[in-house]
């Protein structure tokens, strides 16, 4: 009988046991599934604008390797605008995306076009700083705690239109004509046609970009707007 009582008790014991792990398995929860719908996004100014052209396309072609869906990039205005270091107002349309200086846009007119051969769509973040000119004299207006200081908004709406504009998908720079057998605007060759006045054809609009955000986190020091 003590023998008995004795194997009951470890029986009692080990059932005792297996219904405490039963209850803990249970209480875990769902295993997460990746969605298929889920979007890749990495933002990296530093090697992707502030950077010579032929290393911003390696970028852009490694983010692609590694499966990138969406590239962030700031279009920083001071970076496009007409005279950003003076405080005088350059008398231009700023709502014309081809009032720009000359290759003004470059950068990000490469960077939308390889980000599209790569099958990758780009994110748009329009932010500051301004240019001199369209900072109110009062607010300060250098880097850091000082970049968030707003300008004037007439002419943040006039930029905030001129880039939307550009890369609206049906935007073609005037004066811009491709030729067989050449590069043209997206750096697109055709070959077995020599160039020629008489082989030009109609030449292909920036690619659309298909994300855009507007200035920067709120919350943050350096951006809030005082």
């Amino acid at each position: 009988m003590i023998y008995h009582a004795a194997a009951m008790s470890r029986w009692v014991r080990v059932l005792a046991a297996a219904a405490t792990v039963a209850s803990m398995v249970c209480a875990l929860p769902a295993r997460a599934l990746a969605s298929d719908t889920q979007v890749s996004m990495l933002m990296d100014d530093d090697q992707l604008i502030y950077v010579p052209t032929p290393h911003m396309v390696q970028t852009l072609e490694r983010l692609s390797a590694l499966g990138v869906d969406v590239v962030k990039v700031s279009v920083v205005w001071q970076l496009i605008a007409p005279d950003p270091y003076s405080t005088h107002r350059p008398t231009f349309d700023a709502t014309d995306p081809a009032a720009y200086p000359y290759g003004a846009w470059s950068r990000y007119d490469t960077l939308v076009e390889t980000a599209q051969k790569l099958g990758m769509k780009v994110y748009f973040l329009i932010i500051g700083p301004a240019p001199l000119w369209a900072v109110p004299r009062h607010q300060a207006t250098g880097q850091g705690p000082n970049l968030g200081f707003a300008p004037y908004p007439g002419d943040y709406r006039n930029f905030v239109e001129a880039v939307g504009r550009r890369y609206s998908g049906a935007y073609v720079p005037p004066g811009t004509t491709q030729y067989a057998g050449s590069t043209g605007l997206a750096g697109v060759t055709v070959p077995g046609l020599s160039p020629s006045p008489n082989a030009a054809f109609s030449p292909q609009p920036i690619p659309r970009v298909q994300y855009w955000g507007i200035w920067n986190e709120p919350t943050e020091r350096s951006w809030r707007n005082r």
